[in-house]
């Protein structure tokens, strides 16, 4: 099977083994440059300062705190306290009425989890999301890093990736450090990130017959598919064009074998991966007509696209996209580098597909719940390689006169000084540009007095509230934006909140425009008996915040005959309801008892008649008994759940079931698990004999 040319040295003529000794060396002085590269990263965007102490004397955490980080390190501390529970979390009741976990999968959680273990449970889990959110953040150092030592390309090109995704910030929409760390957008980039690692490990696995790196492109793709399904496309598109090169380019086999070693390896990899992560893609599918998506984003018009493309690589400077244009078509000169030559191919169709999804009007269901910014993360890493690659493989061409030791010598000087100067400018915050334009710029953390008050805000709240009952956050301090989703990651409990980002469903009922996006403009047109009522509120927590119009909702809270006054914390005043609503109720009345946990509901009535109406959503896995018999469960207006009982005494108990799919599921994914380690055994025979570890070489400059 054609692997190109053999290697052609670049250099003066030299004894093996000291040519070897000194590639040796040079890969591990760049393999440690590129680890403490990664280190200086994480001690310089905070990761490793998770607490902090006040004047008082008090720690907290010192976590990142702005616009999504509050919902997805709450999610963290609700998968922990499920597992501590002996349970895994399947829906997460304490957000807005709840939703089932795979409409929003917890790959990260699962990663939060992982690092709190790691670190034996020393520090708070809303805490160890910022290290987890730094470790997502260098993720693509890894991804280059294999790229390099496949095509055999010198390993400072790795080094130099790592820099231009450190120094180039982007924006919120292009992945880069703006969209992960300032915007907290994690399972979108950690999904991405994961995407462009195994698509390395897969073209490495089939091209080059590295049976290592199919292992690794199995387990890469179901984790970065359980972060976000999203990343799937990403993984299809690679996967295909894989195959396509590795068919087109084998010119020495007949048909038969050259189609066993193209698709053969690739659908072993992508089954093994789609079993795993089974549990998390077959609800999905199968639940599909239940996801209401609201698009925030769009490329409109289309040069957007464009402008996205430019900020993912470039700070207004356009140096890098030039040189990677020039860089690709040198790479397209050099036989043996044939992963980097799919990720070219690979750029090229991902920017068609996402031209495709922004423009067309007619998506098909898999697509129509996607927006096309957030394709961006996959595009900008994938980018960034080619430039890097194309910079030090022409570097290279241009030095192949030079005896090894000075070549390597000027190499480390050109590469090092770009990168830390760069970094260094990038850096910079003297600069006359916008904070965010600023790499590595600082991130508003919690750890201050305000995260105190709404840590003490929050218990109270809870220690208020009656029993069965929800409690309503209002308001946020500005730089952080969506404070009040850190509440369940505090206090277990039911929540609902003013602003509640992404759902699933557009008929909870309240003052706002599901069309427009899940917050209420004025939350004061909430303070109303009939929410109350609606959605159980029992307790009131209301914060500082700015509205557009109308009245402010703190002053409106505590001029509301409806709340009774508890006390104040910081900028968070705390209320109870005169006239609580429940959880669940039966007419006019509440529970004689009552307990709500995430995945089991359980109520009793003394006395009675009429409907009982249940305020989580409904959502086809639910189940109910009354008095140990099955009854029916139906779909109210505004998404929650009615179960008719006959008058008397009534014991209820909702539960939230395993289905016969989700079973199967489960099967599937252990089988997954099974068959990823029989993989692992004897996976090397399902290479093409002729293929088998195929001699590596060295990059070689067609001229």
């Amino acid at each position: 099977m054609n692997r190109g040319k053999p290697y052609t040295p670049l250099t003066s003529p030299m004894t093996p083994s000291k040519s070897n000794d000194i590639e040796r060396y040079v890969r591990v002085g760049w393999g440690v440059a590129l680890i403490v590269l990664c280190l200086v990263v994480l001690r310089r965007i905070g990761a490793f300062d998770l607490t902090a102490t006040l004047s008082s004397g008090r720690t907290v955490i010192d976590t990142y705190g702005t616009v999504d980080h509050p919902f997805h390190a709450a999610r963290a501390a609700e998968l922990l306290e499920s597992l501590k529970n002996g349970e895994i979390l399947r829906w997460m009741g304490s957000h807005q009425g709840g939703y089932p976990v795979e409409f929003y999968p917890l790959g990260v959680a699962w990663l939060d989890v992982a690092a709190w273990a790691a670190l034996l449970g020393h520090f708070s889990i809303l805490a160890i999301h910022k290290l987890v959110v730094g470790l997502i953040f260098i993720l693509p150092a890894l991804a280059y890093w294999l790229l390099v030592r496949g095509d055999r390309i010198h390993p400072s090109a790795a080094f130099l990736a790592m820099s231009i995704h450190v120094a180039v910030p982007g924006f919120w929409l292009n992945g880069g450090y703006e969209e992960l760390v300032g915007w907290g957008l994690v399972t979108n980039v950690a999904g991405a990130s994961f995407a462009v690692i195994s698509t390395v490990l897969l073209a490495r696995y089939v091209l080059y017959s590295d049976h290592r790196c199919g292992i690794g492109a199995v387990c890469t793709i179901a984790l970065g598919t359980v972060c976000n399904p999203r990343s799937l496309f990403g993984v299809a598109i690679a996967a295909l064009l894989v195959a396509f090169w590795q068919l087109i380019t084998d010119t020495e086999s007949d048909w038969r074998q050259r189609l066993r070693g193209a698709v053969l390896p690739v659908a072993t990899v992508g089954g093994l991966a789609f079993l795993i992560a089974a549990p998390v893609v077959v609800p999905l599918m199968r639940y599909s007509d239940q996801y209401f998506f609201l698009h925030y984003q769009f490329y409109d018009p289309l040069s957007m696209f464009w402008d996205a493309l430019v900020t993912a690589l470039t700070t207004p400077i356009l140096w890098i996209a030039i040189v990677s244009g020039v860089g690709m078509v040198m790479l397209l000169r050099v036989t043996t580098l044939r992963v980097t030559q799919v990720l070219a191919l690979v750029a090229g169709a991902y920017s068609l597909f996402t031209i495709w999804v922004a423009t067309t009007d007619n998506p098909p269901p898999l697509v129509e719940q996607l927006e096309a910014p957030r394709l961006m993360p996959f595009q900008r890493q994938i980018m960034i390689a080619l430039a890097a690659m194309g910079l030090v493989v022409t570097l290279q061409w241009l030095l192949k006169n030079v005896a090894n030791i000075w070549r390597e010598a000027i190499i480390a000087i050109l590469v090092l000084g770009v990168s830390v100067v760069g970094i260094r400018h990038a850096s910079d915050p003297n600069r006359d540009v916008a904070a965010n334009e600023v790499a590595m710029y600082q991130v508003s953390t919690v750890g201050d007095q305000r995260f105190a008050d709404l840590e003490d805000a929050v218990r109270a709240a809870n220690d208020a509230r009656p029993e069965g009952s929800a409690i309503f956050v209002v308001g946020n301090q500005q730089d952080w934006w969506h404070e009040q989703l850190w509440a369940p990651g505090i206090e277990q409990g039911t929540y609902y909140y003013d602003d509640w980002l992404w759902y699933w469903h557009d008929d909870q009922s309240g003052p706002y425009d599901p069309s427009s996006g899940y917050y209420m403009p004025n939350p004061t047109y909430a303070f109303t008996n009939e929410y109350f009522q609606t959605h159980g509120i029992g307790v009131v927590m209301v914060s500082d915040m700015w509205v557009s119009s109308g009245p402010s909702p703190r002053n409106a809270a505590a001029e509301n005959e409806l709340l009774v006054y508890v006390g104040t914390w910081g900028s968070w005043d705390v209320y109870t309801v005169v006239d609580p609503g429940s959880t669940v109720t039966r007419g006019d009345d509440t529970p004689v008892s009552v307990s709500v946990e995430n995945e089991r509901i359980e109520a009793t009535f003394a006395d009675g008649s009429g409907e009982i109406i249940v305020r989580q959503n409904w959502f086809p896995r639910w189940q109910a008994t009354v008095n140990e018999k099955t009854v029916e469960i139906t779909r109210t207006d505004d998404g929650y759940m009615s179960i008719a009982v006959p008058d008397g005494a009534v014991d209820l108990v909702l539960t939230y079931e395993v289905t016969a799919v989700d079973w199967a599921a489960r099967a599937a994914s252990v089988l997954g698990v099974a068959g990823t380690l029989l993989f692992a055994a004897r996976g090397r025979s399902l290479r093409p004999s002729s293929s088998e570890e195929m001699p590596r070489v060295a990059p070689t400059i067609i001229n």
